[in-house]
């Protein structure tokens, strides 16, 4: 039987590699949401831009001083838009930049609240184990929601990268400390 200092400690533990796992998906949902937004906001701004700018023009000096050659190549970055538009809809992009930005919000908060109480855990290890358990059961079911929209090798990868560079840890594998999110050779940290 583990006495109430060795569980108080292996609490610690646990709230550290918690806070560590939540802070690097917090990165990858964050990119994700970089992705999506960049994405969505070309779509958005060139299905405007090119209707607007015929139709201004159009008004502006009559639809006789429109070139043919203008009318193409606008049809044809419209249609081009219109593909990437359809993309948007079938892979659910809204979708999937909502969910980033809960996941990144929700890895964020967990990764800080781990921190909390790894940092400053009482010696009530009554006290300690039920806040653990609270923060525990709050990162279960976020897990459960990342099943939906789970992360690719490179993506945890990357995420294992900025944990490591955030808490100034080494590299279990090329035993490093990263200073930077540049690619290297580790395949535990770097290829991605």
């Amino acid at each position: 039987m583990e006495t109430e200092q060795v569980r108080i400690d292996n609490i610690r533990k646990e709230c550290h590699e918690n806070k560590f796992h939540s802070y690097g998906k917090s990165y990858v949902y964050g990119a994700r949401v970089n992705k999506y937004e960049r994405r969505l906001r070309i779509i958005n701004f060139i299905g405007l831009v090119i209707p607007l700018s015929f139709g201004g023009y159009a008004l502006a000096f009559g639809t006789n001083s429109i070139n043919e050659y203008a009318v193409y190549i606008g049809g044809t970055v419209l249609l081009v838009q219109l593909i990437f538009s359809a993309f948007a809809l079938v892979f659910k992009w809204d979708d999937e930049l909502a969910y980033s930005l809960e996941a990144t919000r929700d890895h964020n908060l967990l990764s800080q609240d781990f921190k909390t109480l790894g940092q400053f855990a009482q010696d009530d290890v009554a006290e300690l184990t039920k806040q653990y358990n609270i923060l525990n059961e709050k990162l279960k079911s976020r897990k459960e929601q990342d099943v939906k929209h789970d992360l690719s090798d490179k993506e945890r990868i990357k995420g294992m990268r900025w944990s490591l560079r955030e808490f100034q840890i080494k590299c279990v594998s090329c035993g490093e400390v990263p200073f930077s999110m540049n690619k290297t050779d580790c395949p535990v940290c770097g290829k991605y």
